[in-house]
């Protein structure tokens, strides 16, 4: 009877502590999925779904450097559900197994296990976010195609019959504009094909704010002078809305409707704008320079403010000096973190036709 209960010991033994085992290598199988999936989507993002050989390689690599003995990727087009709908869409399967050597569980007969995990990423074009670097401010399409290089909170991408007199600030129930201009991550959820109301008026203090953003990113000092301009431009860029070319009046108010988002990075604003005696436009003194500024800074020096010539952009053309509050700027391509939230649909480009392409995402969804 005592070697019964010694054998019913050593076997309870042998589970608990294989089952251990099992479950921490379990947990490290999810994670080199997850990671193998996510990277193997973010090649399809990169390449809006051509790549897929690259995506598959780089899916299982990744996979392994993450702990995997062996991963497998598979791209396919596939019914899958999104936001609780069924959707057809490109997506990357990541497999990963690991074979693991039992303890106690080799006295019967059990030497080892295969601990297996899936993962499944996707990518699309951003139709609604759940928060990030968000710019409260707003863009209508046709000027956004025309000007790559862009003014923004000033009349010459609002100057229309509706939004005459309005500085290009959205006013979006949760979101304060000050703190999003300063850097501040938002969780405020913004969608494509929902109307915004506008905020109205020459809101000229506001952009200030974007002395922080400045700040911050003059503190970043890194050995490679490449990386560290990366860096910086990531903190001067935030997820701008793409709203249609015409507006609406509703209950007395200017609404318009968001049709995509794009990243734009933040040169400098005006500070002090420019008069009929010769006086020019007055940027701020704590703004960068980088290499693919639109806005040439000329004799630029840390700490001076800069000079700008006046730029054509009210209605008639006529050159007029730049308001106090403009922002500078330009539409780029620097990666800015967001929460996209995958949409059915959404791998179908938005923006067909400009140079430069709607905000993707890469996730997973299983």
């Amino acid at each position: 009877m005592v070697v019964g209960m010694l054998l019913l010991i050593m076997a309870f033994a042998s589970l608990v502590v294989d089952a251990g085992v099992l479950y921490a290598d379990r947990r490290q199988m999810v994670t080199a999925a997850d990671a193998g999936a996510l990277a193997g989507a973010q090649t399809l993002e990169e390449s809006k779904g051509l790549d897929v050989s690259t995506a598959i390689s780089t899916a299982v690599e990744y996979a392994i450097k993450n702990g995997a003995d062996t991963a497998s990727a598979v791209v396919a087009t596939k019914s899958v559900m999104i936001q609780n709908q069924t959707d057809t869409r490109q997506v990357i399967t990541v497999t990963v197994n690991e074979n693991q050597n039992l303890f106690f569980a080799k006295i019967f007969g059990e030497n080892e296990a295969i601990v297996t995990a899936k993962a499944v990423g996707t990518w699309g074009y951003t139709k609604s976010v759940a928060g990030g670097n968000i710019l409260p401010l707003f863009v209508k399409e046709g000027y956004f195609i025309a000007n790559q290089d862009s003014l923004l909170h000033a009349e010459k991408q609002v100057a229309d019959d509706v939004l005459n007199g309005n500085w290009g600030f959205l006013d979006i129930p949760g979101l304060n504009n000050a703190a999003a201009l300063a850097g501040t991550n938002s969780d405020t959820p913004m969608e494509i094909s929902i109307d915004v109301e506008t905020d109205p008026g020459n809101i000229q203090s506001l952009p200030g704010n974007i002395e922080t953003r400045m700040l911050k990113a003059a503190t970043i000092i890194l050995p490679d002078a490449v990386e560290e301009e990366k860096a910086k431009k990531e903190i001067m860029t935030g997820l701008i809305p793409i709203v249609e070319n015409t507006a609406e009046t509703k209950n007395g108010k200017t609404v318009v409707r968001i049709k995509y988002f794009v990243p734009y990075q933040i040169e400098d604003y005006i500070v002090s704008a420019g008069n009929t005696n010769n006086k020019k436009s007055e940027g701020s003194s704590n703004a960068l320079q980088f290499s693919d500024d639109k806005y040439v800074k000329n004799n630029y020096q840390i700490g001076v403010a800069t000079e700008y010539e006046d730029y054509a952009f009210n209605n008639t053309g006529e050159a007029t000096s730049l308001p106090k509050g403009t922002i500078l700027g330009h539409f780029s391509g620097i990666p800015i973190e967001f929460t996209a939230i995958a949409q059915p649909g959404d791998q179908v480009d938005p923006n067909t036709g400009t140079t430069t392409e709607a905000v993707t995402y890469h996730k997973l969804i299983e």
